[in-house]
């Protein structure tokens, strides 16, 4: 019976969780989910692994420099493959999240690699699933 019971307890912390984490319920504040966000694209950027992140990017996901999400995911990725973020250091320090009603943006971030340095800022919306990015700024 008690075994029941713990099984029980570790499902419900797994669905309440799950429910945290796109920022959709559960308790989560707006900060916390954009924070979160940025903790995992920072996790797949230094682990040269998109799939880490891409959970968390809009499928109105657009920018300048690589297009919309699908597009993105390629580039990213060939990126990745290419070495350019090898070596990655990602500095968020002076990092703000700023939330302005369903749209925030996440920045500065200063990203350097064996390739270079750049900085980055991110843009999410609150959508119906939670907070996603929806389009990068590098400068």
């Amino acid at each position: 019976m008690k075994t029941l019971s713990k099984i029980g307890i570790c499902a419900f912390a797994v669905v309440a969780m799950m429910g945290c984490a796109t920022g959709g319920g559960g308790g989560m504040s707006d900060e916390d989910a954009v924070a979160m966000i940025a903790d995992k694209w920072e996790e797949a950027i230094k682990a040269e692994d998109i799939s880490v992140s891409i959970d968390y990017y809009s499928d109105n996901y657009e920018d300048a420099e690589s297009g919309n999400k699908e597009e993105y995911q390629e580039w990213i990725s060939g990126i990745m493959e290419q070495g350019f973020l090898e070596g990655a250091e990602v500095d968020r320090s002076d990092a703000e999240i700023t939330i302005d009603g369903d749209e925030a943006t996440y920045g500065p971030i200063d990203l350097s690699s064996d390739a270079g340095g750049w900085t980055i800022d991110i843009m999410m919306a609150k959508e119906a699933e939670g907070w996603k990015i929806v389009s990068t700024e590098v400068y």
